[in-house]
């Protein structure tokens, strides 16, 4: 049976009629999570799929100015934005790598939520206070969820005096003017088709990836570790070694603003047990059971 919204399939689920749910309203997910009663039906697992917005590089002022996309990483509050908008169903994001995948460095500094390092970067970049900088268009698919984000994103930098103008285009359009590399500032979702490094690194920032490099960056030192990866069948922890230092460039050159990992989420029926979910967000029905 299909249901028109998340809203109406959850109450169908509190009703008895469904045992399994993996579409949760992003507002109800706390309130599930704390509830006592949910405590061995409620499942969340980190997933590789991630939530950022990209820079194109190759426009200004992103262009040649990498303390600016470091000033706006540091301005942004992910926990706050995940708690406040997203009910929890995400984690932050601190580079490109997420957690699940074997070269994720848990050690990984990346950026967290700091104003006065962003306003310091801001007046390094050239824009004290943010002044000289013209309004940033944000741009996005249209959906309720991608605009909160884009709306908290623009709130939040105008804290730090940098003007944002939010821009929801319909998908068909979005996909297109992305595939084009015709925006500037955008959201960027990416779920990784196999469950390697190598599918976010490679695919996404390597210079001759064509239209998956989204935004337009190149960096001979990440070629060169991405390829060398790439070569490397003998000795796995070399390539893991590699993939690393590729990722530590990529976000020291911040042509992203690292946002979140999704969490998957899921409410199971009373008599179902033994789900498991692996990184990629998958299940093994074979070995669900079904107790009478």
């Amino acid at each position: 049976m299909s249901y028109k919204d998340e809203t109406q399939a959850l109450a169908a689920y509190k009703a008895g009629k469904v045992d399994y749910l993996d579409a949760l309203p992003l507002q109800e997910i706390a309130a599930i999570e704390a509830d006592s009663h949910y405590k061995e039906l409620f499942i969340s697992k980190p997933v590789l799929e991630v939530y950022w917005l990209g820079f194109n590089i190759t426009r200004e002022p992103y262009a040649r100015n990498y303390l600016l996309r470091r000033a706006l990483n540091y301005a942004i509050d992910r926990e706050a934005i995940i708690k406040n908008t997203l009910g929890g169903g995400y984690i932050p994001a601190k580079g490109v790598i997420p957690t699940g995948s074997q070269a994720f460095n848990p050690q990984m500094r990346g950026y967290t939520y700091d104003p006065d390092k962003a306003r310091e970067l801001l007046a390094e970049a050239g824009y004290p206070e943010g002044r000289g900088l013209k309004p940033l268009t944000l741009t996005h698919n249209q959906d309720p969820g991608h605009s909160m984000i884009a709306k908290e994103i623009s709130r939040q930098l105008s804290l730090l005096g940098i003007p944002v103008q939010v821009q929801g285009q319909d998908w068909d359009y979005y996909t297109k003017q992305l595939s084009n590399r015709q925006l500037s500032f955008f959201r960027l979702g990416w779920q990784a088709d196999y469950p390697d490094a190598d599918n976010f690194l490679y695919i996404l920032f390597h210079s001759t990836s064509g239209g998956s490099n989204l935004t337009a960056y190149q960096n001979p030192e990440v070629d060169k570790n991405l390829d060398a990866s790439r070569a490397e069948y003998s000795n796995e922890e070399e390539r893991q070694k590699l993939l690393k230092r590729a990722e530590e460039i990529i976000v020291d050159d911040a042509p992203c603003l690292w946002l979140f990992q999704k969490k998957t989420t899921i409410l199971t029926g009373q008599d179902v047990r033994d789900i498991k979910i692996d990184s990629l967000g998958m299940i093994n029905w074979s070995e669900v059971a079904l107790s009478s």
